[in-house]
């Protein structure tokens, strides 16, 4: 996330919109907000849909990875756990939550019980989330 180099050579004409997919989870909190904040100072106005997940959820994920691995659960490195969409504004006058949808919203239909149930608890507490933010200078 350290890296904007890249933002130089975007050149919107139309509108901007970034798509991130299981790729925040592995950036700390500071890093991300870091990233939004020089995508609001670099670009006149953008939107960003992305995977997330709580901070229980990263946890939960980073153990079974290690330890699917074979590697010490006892790792200390970071994730992103967004614990509310609306404190991602808090860092910026010009972040916006224009949506925040569980995951597996409208996926579940077609598919055996016990597979609705393995979706419908993550979705019930709040695990992980599909978010729609917007990055507007208009309005700051």
């Amino acid at each position: 996330m350290h890296e904007t180099e890249w933002f130089e050579q975007v050149q919107p004409t139309d509108g901007l919109l970034f798509l991130a997919g299981g790729v925040f989870v592995y950036q700390t909190e500071a890093q991300m907000k870091e990233f939004f904040i020089a995508l609001a100072d670099r670009f006149e106005s953008c939107e960003l849909f992305f995977d997330a997940m709580s901070p229980l959820a990263v946890n939960m994920a980073k153990k079974m990875v290690l330890k699917k691995g074979g590697m010490s659960t006892s790792d200390d490195a970071d994730g992103w756990g967004v614990k509310s969409a609306k404190s991602l504004e808090k860092w910026d006058e010009r972040i916006r939550v224009i949506d925040t949808v569980p995951m597996y919203q409208g996926v579940k239909t077609g598919i055996p019980l016990t597979t609705k149930v393995k979706l419908f608890v993550p979705d019930l507490l709040g695990f992980a989330m599909m978010m729609h933010l917007r990055i507007d200078n208009a309005g700051a």
